[in-house]
């Protein structure tokens, strides 16, 4: 792999793509290629043949990557004739600790314009997820956050948090188990 300011860990690598000398298989070309796309730290994966053989007579592919801004910021806003003004807001960090490691931070408020500071409606929560945590295809995120739901009827308000696992089976089936608390 090439086209890195740093380099990736041999593990998430062995892990997303095949080092083996393989028969030439564009199946497994593309599924590498989503494997490390999946990661998200990555904004283009070209793959490159050689333009001859080695000297065992394999054909040497080289995987091409670009990384992704690590931080991004985003934002909006809502109107709504029964809910009235929202907004929401949103920071990201990719490849936390050079293992495509992702933190976010997110909030959002709502019915900014329906009455007073009590009947606002709002989320505010941070999520740290690690691909690969338990092997090949898994991963792992945390969660923790506030909320206050305002309908009309009753008042809720929460803290909680959230884990959860899951491993991919297929390119169509995932599994997931998790818990949360509130």
């Amino acid at each position: 792999m090439k086209g890195r300011s740093e380099p990736i860990p041999r593990s998430s690598c062995s892990r997303r793509t095949s080092r083996k000398a393989a028969p030439y298989s564009p199946h497994t070309l593309r599924k590498a290629e989503k494997n490390l796309r999946d990661l998200g730290i990555f904004s283009s994966i070209p793959v490159v043949e050689a333009k001859s053989l080695d000297d065992d007579g394999h054909l040497p592919l080289t995987i091409y990557v670009a990384d992704r801004k690590r931080s991004v910021v985003g934002g909006g806003a809502t109107w709504s004739s029964v809910e009235g003004v929202g907004l929401e807001a949103y920071w990201r960090h990719r490849n936390l600790f050079g293992r495509a490691e992702q933190l976010a931070i997110e909030g959002s408020v709502g019915r900014l314009t329906n009455g007073g500071a009590d009947d606002l409606e709002y989320d505010a929560h941070v999520i740290f997820t690690k691909p690969d945590s338990f092997g090949p295809a898994t991963s792992f995120s945390s969660t923790i956050g506030a909320k206050q739901e305002r309908p009309e009827t009753y008042q809720f308000r929460s803290v909680y948090g959230k884990v959860r696992s899951s491993k991919n089976l297929s390119e169509t089936l995932t599994a997931t188990l998790g818990s949360e608390v509130s």
